[in-house]
């Protein structure tokens, strides 16, 4: 039977400052297919970009399982799917797994620019666990303005033309157009300002087994409960 909850800390707080004081404790080379207390697996975005990761710790409450994404990261977490126990729980038919039937979960908003989370798991028996842990990640992409500074002048030129073209005409026709092109330009500003930005988002896993040879690239890892 499992229970617990889940705290998040942000960038403005110290790196790798989790619940109980634990930090993370670096691991080099490949990580194995069955952690050890205090190990930091591997966080994997879009397969094969290292982004983070997530660490184990034995807590006088629990198992205290942590999200933490990399200092030089622009990546934040959006959301989190936590699995400790039987693998095939939360697995469909064909193997691949369901992080909508995770044991634990937690949502963010993405302007809280969220780099930590931690679940605190409270775990009644013995042994080696499945250890599942995934993250929606999201960052907002500037879009190239070069192509907008050349529609832009493009605009202004051809404002220009207009202008001289329209010298000779009555002054109550020339305040209609100039009201009708302040028009124009702040509808293209406005839509020029929706343009800017773009949510882009990536799905991530912490490093271990494929849970299919083929396909769907998430993976899980061991955890003994009786290592200390």
């Amino acid at each position: 039977m499992f229970g617990g909850s889940n705290e998040v800390s942000r960038r403005r707080f110290v790196r790798g400052t989790v619940a109980a004081g634990i930090g993370v404790a670096a691991v080099t080379g490949a990580t194995p297919a069955a952690a050890e207390e205090g190990d930091a697996v591997e966080l994997y975005a879009n397969e094969d970009e290292l982004v983070g990761s997530v660490t184990l710790a034995d807590g006088e409450d629990g198992l205290e399982v942590t999200y933490d994404l990399d200092e030089e990261s622009e990546w934040s977490i959006v959301e989190t799917h936590l699995h400790v126990g039987d693998i095939d729980d939360v697995t469909n038919p064909a193997g691949n797994p369901r992080p909508g039937h995770f044991d634990y979960s937690s949502e963010h908003e993405l302007e809280d620019e969220t780099a930590s989370v931690t679940h605190l798991v409270e775990i009644d028996e013995e042994g080696e666990v499945d250890v599942a842990a995934h993250a929606k990640l999201a960052m907002v992409v500037e879009e190239e303005e070069e192509e907008e500074e050349e529609e832009e002048e493009e605009e202004e030129d051809d404002v220009e033309i207009e202008e001289e073209d329209d010298e000779d005409e009555e002054e109550g026709e020339d305040e209609e157009e100039e009201e009708d092109e302040d028009e124009e330009e702040e509808e293209d500003e406005d839509e020029e300002d929706e343009d800017e930005e773009e949510i882009v988002t990536a799905s991530a896993w912490a490093d271990g087994e494929r849970f299919t040879e083929r396909g769907n690239w998430a993976m899980y890892f061991g955890y003994d409960l009786d290592d200390e």
